[in-house]
């Protein structure tokens, strides 16, 4: 199980069967008797998709749903895409009321909801006046430990986190998740390195702790600005995805950096 559900879900969740650990066939989906199919990514239900596609479903008379938030991406049929334009969380809004709407569970929606709206400006509120242009790089992993980094770009959630905090991603690029060489990240010395922390291990740097040894470790990393400094944070995976961690992560990160001097 790569991303456990959060904590206050636990216990709803401990009743929902699990069709598969990492991503399901279309088969195992179909056997379940869906009602209604929902998911985060195009790649997954889309015209390409890794499960089957939506035509596949409706078939079959299963309605289904992709988020929003994948769908503002492009060229992301089959795989990560890229973002023209930075990515905004009324699209994670928009999805949650969408969904709640769906199953007639629409004033539960709008009260969560309102509950993001009034965190993200509760960050943005404590930060007035203090930020300033820090530099930081999102690692979510690596296929190789030494090997280029998997890293957030600029356009997605990621992005939208830095913005708030009137930081700088050091990945300038509109791809949402590329790959980039720790020489190209030594180029940019990002001032804060953050790392994402997941229960996956299908890629050779999904665990943290991996990634930790590498930065302290690899002759360039070491040599790192955010690594010299002691500045790296910890992050939930899923908070650099468009997802409904994204607030916890900024707030996350917001305290974080107010820990380390930076907000002064």
């Amino acid at each position: 199980m790569g991303f456990p559900v959060l904590d206050e879900l636990a216990d709803a969740n401990a009743g929902v069967p699990r069709s598969a650990d990492n991503q399901p066939s279309f088969e195992a989906v179909v056997g379940t008797n869906p009602d209604f199919v929902a998911a985060q990514f195009l790649s997954t239900t889309g015209p390409e998709g890794r499960v089957g596609t939506r035509e596949q479903f409706a078939d079959l008379g299963v309605p289904s749903y992709i988020s929003p938030t994948d769908c503002d991406a492009t060229d992301n049929i089959s795989a990560d895409g890229s973002r023209a334009n930075l990515w905004t969380p009324e699209l994670l809004y928009r999805e949650i009321e969408e969904l709640a709407a769906i199953f007639d569970v629409s004033a539960r929606g709008e009260t969560l909801v309102a509950d993001f709206r009034a965190r993200e400006q509760a960050v943005r509120n404590r930060l007035a006046g203090r930020s300033d242009d820090i530099s930081i790089l999102f690692w979510f992993s690596s296929a190789e430990v030494a090997g280029d980094a998997r890293v957030a770009g600029k356009n997605g959630a990621s992005g939208y986190i830095t913005d708030v905090l009137g930081a700088r991603n050091v990945v300038e690029t509109k791809a949402e998740w590329p790959s980039v060489s720790w020489e190209a990240i030594a180029t940019a010395d990002p001032a804060v390195i953050v790392i994402g922390t997941m229960d996956r291990r299908t890629q050779a740097a999904d665990d943290p702790a991996v990634k930790l040894e590498f930065l302290r470790t690899d002759p360039v990393a070491s040599a790192l600005s955010a690594v010299l400094a002691g500045h790296i944070v910890e992050m939930d995976a899923q908070a650099m995805n468009p997802t409904l961690r994204t607030i916890g992560g900024l707030e996350k990160l917001a305290t974080a950096l107010e820990g380390l001097g930076l907000l002064d």
